[in-house]
């Protein structure tokens, strides 16, 4: 109903919230790069063998949830119920990735046991690897392009609307002023922000893209895979982070 929301504002300052979120954003991701050096043996098998790297994942689903929420500030959303929603979907999306890539990995071992058996052998249980290896490809690729819709529904949803809304409601106020007034403009910083987040969370996207699809040998796209998404990662949290945190040092 009109009104129903509950403006951050209310209980803390806008910069204080998002100085948590940039200090939290960076900690975690500190925290988390600290852990897999910690496991280096394990980390090393689960890359050149393209194995599950279940840490990246949790740790996407905390540091990029936190950058949305942060980006939602920026474009003037305070509503503390939307900012759970942008957080849970973008969490979500990350955690959905998670089961495709288990998925992928057991897809891969049942092709692997198909191989290995005859031709037209079944197991005892009367169920044909092959089949099994059909219904997970598909299962895969449903749960990949499901993480895309939650992702995608923050953008379409809330920041996209809320971008045009205001350009279009500057506009409309132009129209009221005396003529040579000058009205300040949506600053460049924020056009920055959510092309560059898009285009960014997209390519993230199009890795695992490629790692289902392409069939190399493990190691060759284990390690392609871990490298993309580690110079990935280090190029969005350096911008995204610096950016947010312009706002709360400088705006």
């Amino acid at each position: 109903r009109p009104g129903f929301h509950v403006n951050i504002e209310e209980f803390v300052g806008l910069k204080t919230y998002l100085a948590f979120i940039v200090v939290f954003f960076f900690a975690f991701s500190a925290a988390f790069q600290v852990a897999q050096g910690a496991m280096k043996g394990k980390y090393m098998d689960r890359v050149v063998n393209n194995r599950v790297n279940l840490l990246r994942y949790v740790e996407y689903s905390l540091s990029a949830s936190l950058m949305m929420v942060a980006i939602a500030c920026v474009l003037m959303i305070y509503d503390f119920f939307t900012h759970i929603l942008i957080f849970t979907l973008t969490f979500l999306c990350m955690h959905i990735g998670l089961v495709a890539d288990f998925i992928r990995v057991l897809q891969d071992s049942l092709t692997k046991i198909s191989e290995a058996t005859d031709d037209g052998a079944q197991m005892q249980v009367e169920i044909r690897p092959s089949d099994c290896i059909k219904d997970l490809g598909k299962l895969k690729w449903f749960t990949h392009w499901l993480g895309w819709i939650a992702i995608m529904v923050p953008y379409v949803v809330v920041f996209f609307f809320s971008y045009f809304r205001d350009v279009l409601m500057s506009a409309d106020c132009m129209q009221d002023l005396p003529i040579g007034t000058t009205v300040p403009s949506l600053p460049l910083v924020v056009h920055i922000i959510i092309i560059v987040q898009l285009l960014l969370f997209s390519v993230f996207g199009f890795v695992q893209y490629r790692q289902f699809s392409r069939k190399d040998s493990p190691e060759k796209l284990g390690l392609a895979t871990e490298h993309s998404f580690i110079v990935l990662s280090l190029v969005s949290k350096s911008i995204l982070g610096w950016l947010i945190a312009f706002n709360v040092l400088f705006v």
